[in-house]
């Protein structure tokens, strides 16, 4: 029953989503040409950068599969975020303090992420860029979220490369012995980040990697940033969600072994490997701030 109940919901979010940009996508399509022909681009502010780029996924045993796709990503100032941050895109992310709390920092905090798009967000991994007071990068704190359970791990990690144990069931085409590497450098001109993953029997057998460039067009949504940047990157949270269940498709007409998520007491043992290993934690001496699913969702 929980099967159908949770594939009844998958089907009634992609029925309403797609109402949902049946109605934005000609509203957003007229705006942007308006804005074109008048010259008028939309107000910008400082607190917010965005980048193009290109993601790429590698995966090379047990079946190999890749892909890669543009996008276009906004690093956001949580201390005085614009306007339109406000909405879907603050409510599902952290604050600026939240994050200095969790971190342990004092100093100004930025953001890494997919902004809301027609009130949907999806985000794979937001990454936190925490300072300390002088206004130097400190460290970083993921967010991880998988899909469709709507799960997220937060933990710290060293911008210039860390490695933690995996602490979320993401992808389900994956089991829970790998461990994660990450790096996140401060953005600048350019922007990236990797996330490699190495399992002790498959060895380093799936590379992931963000790499954009600052963009030319305005510094506002994809939506609202002209008619060139709506055709290529309009409504951006929507066509991760595809990507990730056609990579899902795909995955499973290879014959890829599907993984039913960890029991209940994953978490603490995490939590015990992790204090031992000596892994960098968050504030209150955890290494791993876990999110439960919601609803059917909700692993046992």
């Amino acid at each position: 029953m929980t099967i159908i109940a949770q594939a009844a919901s998958l089907l009634g979010t992609l029925c309403w989503n797609s109402l949902v940009l049946t109605l934005a996508v000609p509203v957003a399509v007229v705006l942007a040409l308006l804005r074109d022909l008048t010259n008028q681009a939309s107000s910008t502010s400082g607190s917010a950068l965005f980048y193009e780029g290109v993601v790429v996924h590698s995966r090379h045993r047990p079946i190999e599969n890749g892909f890669r796709y543009r996008v276009r990503v906004a690093v956001v100032d949580l201390d005085k975020p614009p306007a339109w941050w406000q909405g879907a895109s603050a409510g599902s992310h952290l604050t600026a303090n939240h994050a200095r709390q969790l971190a342990s920092t004092a100093g100004r905090v930025r953001v890494l992420t997919n902004p809301a798009a027609a009130g949907y967000v999806q985000n794979p991994i937001s990454v936190y860029y925490c300072h300390d007071a002088e206004g130097q990068l400190e460290t970083c704190l993921a967010v991880v979220t998988n899909t469709p359970w709507g799960e997220t791990v937060t933990f710290s990690f060293d911008p210039l490369g860390h490695t933690v144990p995996k602490a979320l069931h993401v992808s389900p085409f994956m089991d829970m012995h790998g461990t994660w590497h990450l790096s996140a450098p401060e953005p600048g001109k350019h922007l990236s980040l990797t996330v490699n993953v190495t399992h002790p029997d498959l060895g380093a057998y799936f590379q992931a990697g963000l790499t954009a460039t600052c963009s030319t067009a305005p510094h506002v949504p994809n939506e609202v940033a002209g008619l060139q940047t709506l055709w290529r990157y309009g409504f951006q949270p929507q066509r991760v969600a595809f990507l990730i269940y056609m990579q899902a498709t795909i995955l499973l007409w290879k014959g890829a072994v599907l993984y039913a998520p960890p029991n209940s007491n994953f978490q603490e043992r995490l939590r015990v490997a992790a204090s031992a290993s000596g892994t960098s934690c968050l504030a209150g001496g955890n290494a791993f701030a876990w999110q439960a699913a919601k609803g059917i969702w909700r692993n046992a």
